[in-house]
């Protein structure tokens, strides 16, 4: 196991995750943790809840709370364990208010990946795996997670052409400017967000905005801060 922070790693695992995401559709994250004895463990849950706010998921499970009986330890008690884990436990009522409450807007607008159901299944014959039907494929590349929502298109009539990578910044800034991810100094630093407080609604889908992969790729980018 690497001991790597995922701070470090403009959209790692979090954008891995949201590439997978059908538009439209209900999406949870069934198991989520990063274990013991990582060091930058604590990063966890409030990087994944304001993340999935964003990216406007239904659900996170965190993975998990015991894995045995024990549940009053007087030290850490299992590498996913989070009940004896004060690094983690305790930001389980931030991450709610992020997640739940609205804290963290959903994003202002969704890349759609188009995905009729011909190209799903060549790509599934192809593959012989579930775990590559992403929007990398077919048409989105995943790093725009950092900037606008994504999601498959199941809707579509056709795939679309490449579309253009995510530039290689530093700093990406999400189209609701809440959320800054800053890349630009590696080591033990900790995610940065702006946060001007409470959205109005999490569920409103009035002010989300859905573009296709198959047109022209977005003509302004949200501008970074170094």
């Amino acid at each position: 196991m690497d001991d790597l922070a995922l701070v470090n790693q403009a959209g790692g695992t979090l954008s891995t995750l949201a590439s997978t995401q059908v538009a439209d559709r209900p999406f949870t994250i069934s198991e989520y943790n990063h274990p013991q004895p990582l060091t930058h463990a604590a990063e966890g849950f409030p990087m994944i809840a304001a993340f999935g706010a964003f990216q406007g998921w239904s659900a996170i499970y965190s993975f998990d709370y015991s894995g045995n009986n024990h549940f009053e330890p007087d030290k850490l008690d299992g590498f996913f364990d989070i009940k004896s884990d004060p690094s983690r436990l305790v930001h389980m009522p931030a991450c709610a208010a992020l997640f739940l409450r609205g804290d963290v807007a959903p994003a202002r607008q969704t890349l759609l990946a188009p995905m009729p159901l011909e190209a799903e299944r060549r790509q599934l014959r192809e593959s012989r795996s579930a775990w590559t039907l992403t929007t990398d494929r077919f048409g989105v590349d995943a790093g725009w997670t950092l900037l606008h929502g994504i999601g498959l298109d199941l809707k579509a009539e056709k795939t679309a052409e490449p579309a253009r990578p995510l530039a290689s910044n530093k700093t990406f800034l999400s189209d609701t400017g809440q959320l800054r991810w800053d890349v630009s100094q590696q080591g033990p630093v900790v995610s940065r967000w702006v946060h001007p407080g409470p959205s109005s609604s999490r569920g409103s889908s009035a002010a989300a905005r859905s573009t296709s992969a198959t047109s022209s790729s977005p003509s302004a980018r949200p501008g970074w801060t170094g």
